[in-house]
Order: structure tokens, then sequence, then C-alpha cells
């Protein structure tokens, strides 16, 4: 039972995923195409999913929504703007740049995963990997 109703969404979500390809690929050509295999999947993963899941493990709907979906919108906002801000202010003029640019995007978004994500016993294991390297680093 509780495998026919994945099964049965799974093929509804491809048949809307042909049909709104085969509409969109009108306006918007191969873009059109992408769209119309990612809106069902999305929706497919964000939505049903979840909620297939919860369901079968009789968890509540709130801590894993928070766990999942809100504590990991920070880390990603966060990341968003900062890669955002550098292109708007300094936009990357080679390969060097952008490389610079994808690493200071990567720390912060390693820090806010650090600060937002990781409990007491997280941080401890991440502080001493970076002590340990650093040492090695420098002998």
């Amino acid at each position: 039972g509780q495998v026919k109703w994945l099964a049965s969404v799974t093929m509804w979500v491809s048949v809307v995923n042909l049909a709104l390809s085969i509409v969109l690929v009108q306006y918007w050509g191969i873009l059109g195409v992408a769209l119309g295999m990612a809106i069902p999947q999305i929706i497919l993963n964000l939505v049903f999913v979840p909620r297939y899941t919860l369901r079968v493990l009789g968890a509540p709907v709130w801590p894993y929504f928070f766990q999942l979906y809100l504590k990991s919108l920070l880390p990603a906002a966060l990341l968003g703007g900062t890669l955002f801000l550098l292109s708007l202010y300094a936009a990357p003029q080679g390969y060097l740049s952008l490389l610079a640019q994808a690493f200071l995007g990567t720390v912060v978004y390693l820090a806010a995963v650090y600060v937002f994500f990781l409990d007491g016993s997280s941080r401890e294991w991440v502080r001493g990997f970076i002590a340990k390297r650093l040492r090695l680093g420098g002998a």
C-alpha cells in the first residue's frame, strides 16, 4: 500500500513532466524543457516525498521542516547574498578572481553551517580537525 502510493505519485509527476516540457519548449526552447522537468521534481521532493516519509514514520511535521528546510535557508541565503554582492561590486575578470569568489562564498557558507547547524560535539570535532590540519601545514 505505501509503496503503491509513492509509485503512483511518481508516475503522475512523469506525466506532468512530459506535458509541461511539451508546452514550455514552444516558448523557451531547451530552457522550457529543463523547467518542465525541474518544476514537477521540485514539487515532488519538497511536498510529496516529505509528506509520505513523515506519514510512514509517524514523525511530526514541524520539527522536520524546521530542521531540514528553514535552518538550511539561512546558510544558503548568506551564500547567495555574498555571491550576489560580489557580482555587483567585484565582478570576476578571469578564472582566478572567479575561483577567489567561489572560495569566499564557500567560507561564508561553511561558517553559517558551523554556527547554525552544528551542535557542541560537532563543533569541537571541526575545531580539532582544523587545528590538526594547521599543525600539519606548519610543520
